[in-house]
């Protein structure tokens, strides 16, 4: 409850997201984001990613006006730096899988991995399996990666500081 007596409620895939970056040696900041996905993790996670300081935020998914939705909000607040992407990630610094493409044997990829190269930084919220064929695609080429159980422990940490009183 807030200091209004109303109750207020937030989610952490965002910040997760971004905290376990970090931990894993990534920095959004100056950085160009490809998300693959425009739902409710993928929403989060773009907007993190824009205060973070990422440079550009390119969004792909498979429902076109998801995606343009998602578009549109983020480019409210963060004019000129949002903009619609595909599955192509040449030139671009980070990598965030926010689809479940990956969980099951058999899923297409999210992203064209013969084009990843050394030096993105590839994260993924799937938690099972721990490391996705996507991940094992970045990891082969010595990429820093992280993976979806990394994000849920990174989460983990700030409900407890949210529950032990510290800023989150």
């Amino acid at each position: 409850r807030g200091p209004d007596r109303a109750w207020h409620g937030d989610m952490l895939d965002g910040v997760g997201f971004v905290r376990a970056m970090r931990q894993a040696g990534g920095e959004p900041a100056g950085e160009r984001a490809l998300l693959i996905g425009a739902g409710g993790a993928g929403s989060a996670i773009g907007l993190q990613l824009l205060d973070a300081g990422v440079s550009e935020l390119a969004i792909h998914d498979m429902d076109a006006g998801r995606r343009d939705a998602l578009i549109s909000r983020l480019s409210a607040a963060y004019p000129r730096r949002v903009r619609a992407g595909s599955t192509d990630p040449d030139g671009f610094g980070i990598i965030a899988n926010a689809t479940p493409l990956g969980m099951r044997a058999g899923d297409p990829l999210p992203v064209a991995v013969e084009k990843l190269a050394p030096g993105m930084f590839i994260g993924d919220v799937i938690t099972a399996p721990e490391v996705s064929p996507l991940l094992e695609a970045g990891r082969s080429l010595g990429c820093k990666t992280q993976t979806g159980l990394n994000m849920f422990l990174a989460q983990r940490e700030l409900i407890v500081d949210f529950l032990e009183g510290k800023p989150v």
